[in-house]
């Protein structure tokens, strides 16, 4: 499966890849793989992962 969805890659994926400019940096995990600092570079901007509940995680925008 390909997302730009990060949120589905949490609620549904054993590993991921995580790409940016046809270049792979990282496949592991979603949890070690999909974290805040990694999702902020890939997408170039400022973004938290909040815990929803019951273990889902979702990525929003951070507002300054």
């Amino acid at each position: 499966m390909t997302t730009h969805f990060p949120d589905f890659a949490f609620l549904c994926a054993s590993r991921v890849a995580l790409m940016k400019q046809r270049r792979i940096p990282a496949i592991d995990r979603p949890e070690n793989t999909l974290t805040q600092a990694s999702l902020e570079e890939a997408y170039e901007t400022p973004l938290r992962i909040v815990e929803a509940g019951l273990g889902i995680r979702v990525v929003v925008p951070r507002m300054n």
